[in-house]
């Protein structure tokens, strides 16, 4: 048995992310299946023409996949103001951290390039 695994279920955070990721394709798929069936029937019968049973599976793919891109957008979202909270916790600095840093470094050789000047102009 992998010591990453415990009863073929990952207890890395990475591990169970992907298999929260292949769930989420895996029910697109099936709900692309459905729809299709559904809309087949609906041809079938008669109830709706072959050319807006098309345009409808078209609009409701359309939609699951804006659905799922802001979905993917909120858990990209959460996942990274989760990971900036424990870094912050652990006292490392992150790429926001940084950037401070570095616009106030920035500022700070201005100022000390303009001393500089000023005595030297003496």
């Amino acid at each position: 048995m992998n010591k990453e695994t415990v009863n073929g279920t990952s207890k890395t955070w990475t591990g169970q992310l992907r298999r929260i990721v292949l769930a989420g394709v895996g029910a697109v798929a099936v709900a692309q299946e459905e729809y299709e069936t559904f809309i087949s029937r609906l041809v079938a019968k008669g109830e709706i023409a072959e050319k807006d049973g098309k345009q409808l599976l078209a609009d409701l793919l359309s939609r699951q996949k804006k659905a799922a891109k802001d979905g993917a957008g909120k858990l990209t979202g959460a996942l990274d103001n989760r990971i900036e909270r424990i870094f912050h916790k652990m006292h490392i600095p992150t790429k926001s951290d940084v950037a401070t840093l570095a616009q106030r470094i920035e500022e700070l050789n201005e100022k000390l390039d303009k001393l500089v000047k000023k005595s030297a102009a003496k």
